[in-house]
């Protein structure tokens, strides 16, 4: 919004001068949104997802949000925008059992950004169990018994257990 701005000098008995020419402004907006806050740890998913949640900004010109996260020790940040009405948000296709660290700030609509939060921290579990093995066969033998079954093509198979 412009202003229009003149000014008056004024001596020490009160007197005013004329008003100098006038001079229209418009004000720059450079002040960034609030740090968001409240950010924490929601839940951790049943598949190597991690639920954050955070206090919406009060902000009258907030436009969004960025989340950054990385492995722990990691050089590198991935970075995911945000809608502006949201305070929660799930992060997909993590590795499991590794530690992960996240921040979050915030813009406004002059593209100001503020300072990011404290980082929280969270290690995603890989909590479905592999399918089923299929195909098991026997083959008797002397005092033994051989079993195959064809293999499991899960990533993170750690193996099977005989019961």
């Amino acid at each position: 919004m412009p202003y229009s701005v003149q000014i008056k000098a004024k001596d020490t008995s009160s007197n005013l001068s004329s008003p100098s020419n006038q001079v229209i402004v418009i004000p720059v907006d450079k002040m960034p949104p609030s740090i968001p806050s409240g950010l924490k740890v929601a839940s951790l998913g049943m598949n190597k997802e991690v639920t954050l949640t955070r206090n919406a900004n009060t902000d009258i010109d907030l436009a969004g949000y960025e989340l950054a996260y990385q492995k722990y020790g990691a050089r590198t940040w991935v970075t995911q925008a945000l809608e502006a009405e949201t305070t929660s948000t799930t992060i997909e296709g993590l590795e499991h059992n590794i530690k992960f660290v996240f921040k979050i700030r915030a813009k406004d609509q002059k593209d100001n950004w503020s300072n990011y939060t404290a980082l929280v921290t969270a290690i995603p579990k890989d909590q479905i169990a592999p399918d089923k093995p299929t195909g098991l066969t026997t083959e008797p033998s002397d005092r033994s018994v051989y079993l195959t079954w064809e293999a499991n093509i899960e990533e993170d198979l750690g193996g099977y257990q005989l019961e």
